[in-house]
């Protein structure tokens, strides 16, 4: 997967031009990259380019920036796109894919400016985009027939080239089972994850785990239901040992090394669909952002203790998160709240360590030294070690 883990830098230097920002024990320093307005950004795994989509132009632009002296480089356009909800890099920076959040997404090339391909699903939400970590596939949960859907990052092509373990078949022998297992084949997908190189884990509808490998064929190599209803998110640890999903009643932590005992953590009902959840980098902590109100598109977030399954750190009820953010090492969550303030939390103290004037769709640069804040306009915010 496309997920560059660094230490997160709070590099002391100043800018020229740049304005302090005023936040409770955070000094902080902003500038505007150039661009009026932005809707959905990311960063290139390296740092040194920034893609912004401006959903204000027809057609539907992504504009890809220099960090560094913010520095408009390429222009990206594709034409039937309202909006991007998810933009993300291949790890070499030279493909960009944006999905749509409905079933559809477009790859580029982005030296060359050119739209490869647009690749349409079926009618579902395109709730996950991932890259492999070569670069060579594009892996998406929202698919028709299997339930997971890998495509070639060069052509678009998706892969047909599905099979069941042995082991799998075995177990699903009985004609009752092999139903559940063609259901499974159609089941919607409502997120992915990568759980160590090739292998990829997906949480459906119907609360199935679903365990494939797509080093060469892709192969369903494993599978279980969880009674938690539909399951809503999915996430792996750092270290590919632990593996949590979260379902409408319930969220589940378990090993993949040893036993796939599930612990179950108290949810209070909250969470639906939406959410995102993460492993802290050294896997002591999960971290769950879920929306609280499906009409107002808001959420809350909630952090537990993995060992102990006690919550350690949640928002204010007073507070609907908007947008977020985790920074590359996971020490450090920013997130957007309906009163136009943007709150930055130590997850080492589970303090709030300061708070920004600014709202919107965010990003962390993968050195961890910057948060792009999506806008009118888009803003670059330095950090600076108290």
């Amino acid at each position: 997967m496309c997920r560059i883990v660094l230490c997160c830098l709070v590099t002391a230097f100043v800018l020229v031009g740049a304005e302090p920002v005023s936040a409770q024990k955070l000094q902080t320093w902003t500038r505007d990259l150039g661009m009026q307005r932005g809707d959905t950004l990311a960063f290139s795994p390296d740092a040194n380019l920034l893609a912004v989509c401006d959903s204000s132009r027809g057609p539907l632009e992504v504009q890809i920036w220099g960090v560094k002296k913010q520095v408009k480089q390429y222009v990206l356009k594709s034409s039937g796109f309202r909006d991007f909800k998810q933009l993300i890099f291949s790890p070499d920076a030279k493909t960009l894919v944006g999905t749509d959040g409905d079933a559809a997404f477009s790859i580029w090339d982005v030296p060359t400016q050119t739209l490869r391909a647009i690749v349409r699903q079926r009618e579902d939400d395109c709730r996950q985009i991932l890259f492999s970590s070569d670069g060579k596939w594009i892996v998406s949960g929202a698919t028709a027939e299997p339930a997971l859907g890998v495509w070639d990052a060069t052509t678009g092509e998706l892969r047909k080239d599905v099979e069941i373990d042995p082991d799998v078949s075995k177990r699903f022998s009985s004609f009752n089972d092999r139903t559940k297992l063609s259901d499974f084949f159609k089941e919607e997908v409502h997120d992915v994850t990568f759980a160590g190189d090739k292998k990829v884990v997906t949480a459906g509808r119907n609360g199935t785990i679903g365990y494939w490998d797509i080093s060469s064929k892709i192969r369903i190599v494993g599978l279980e239901q969880q009674r938690t209803g539909p399951l809503i998110a999915v996430t792996a640890s750092e270290n590919g040992q632990s593996l949590a999903a979260i379902g409408l009643s319930g969220a589940f932590v378990w090993s993949l090394t040893k036993s796939r005992t599930a612990r179950g953590f108290p949810i209070n009902g909250d969470f639906v669909y939406g959410t995102r959840a993460e492993f802290s980098a050294d896997g002591k902590l999960l971290i769950v952002v879920g929306r609280a109100d499906t009409e107002k598109r808001t959420g809350a977030i909630r952090v537990w203790d993995v060992k102990t399954r006690r919550g350690v750190w949640m928002t204010s009820t007073q507070t609907a998160v908007t947008h977020f953010a985790w920074c590359p090492n996971k020490k450090l969550l920013a997130y957007a709240d309906d009163q136009g303030k943007t709150h930055v939390v130590d997850l080492n103290t589970k303090n709030e360590t300061g708070t920004i004037d600014l709202t919107g769709r965010m990003a962390w640069s993968p050195n961890g030294e910057i948060l792009a804040v999506a806008g009118r306009p888009v803003k670059l915010v330095y950090f600076e070690e108290p």
